[in-house]
């Protein structure tokens, strides 16, 4: 009956409520977008439990919880208003957590200069392939295994 008041009020548009080929639930995994973060405060505000705003967002309702502490800022004192949750906060609170939880990549270590280096040369000047110069550098040990890296990485800095 709830999904029904939300659909009704025009927070949710559907034209076929029985339709199997609308999914209705989110991905499990799935990273919460800009939008969904505006449903979120919106709901939020307007007084909808944590439940009920999981149930129109698709997922759970800890993600929830987490997702408007994270976006709701510390009180900077006890008098005033409370700090109240924006997706803009919430969505740079995310970015900035998944700046940090990525491994660097291993081409930018010091390490692997040389052999970028030459590699570089061996492109220019020989036209040859990036396969080949890790294959060739490797078979004759032209440089320490941890300063080659591996020619996935490679194609990826590309």
């Amino acid at each position: 009956m709830f999904l029904r008041e939300i659909i009704n009020k025009g927070v949710i548009t559907m034209e076929q409520l029985h339709s199997n080929t609308i999914e209705t639930s989110r991905k499990p995994g799935k990273h919460l977008t800009l939008d969904e973060r505006g449903i979120i405060q919106a709901l939020h505000q307007q007084g909808y439990s944590l439940r009920d705003i999981a149930a129109i967002v698709g997922c759970a309702h800890t993600t929830i919880y987490n997702e408007i502490r994270r976006g709701t800022p510390h009180p900077k004192s006890n008098r005033g208003r409370r700090p109240q949750y924006t997706a803009k906060r919430g969505q740079k609170a995310y970015e900035e957590h998944r700046k940090h939880s990525r491994k660097p990549l291993k081409i930018y270590c010091d390490d692997c200069e040389p052999f970028i280096q030459w590699m570089v040369t061996q492109v220019r000047e020989k036209r040859w392939s990036i396969d080949a110069c890790v294959g060739y550098a490797r078979r004759y040990n032209l440089f320490n295994a941890k300063q080659i890296p591996c020619t996935k990485t490679l194609y990826n800095m590309l």
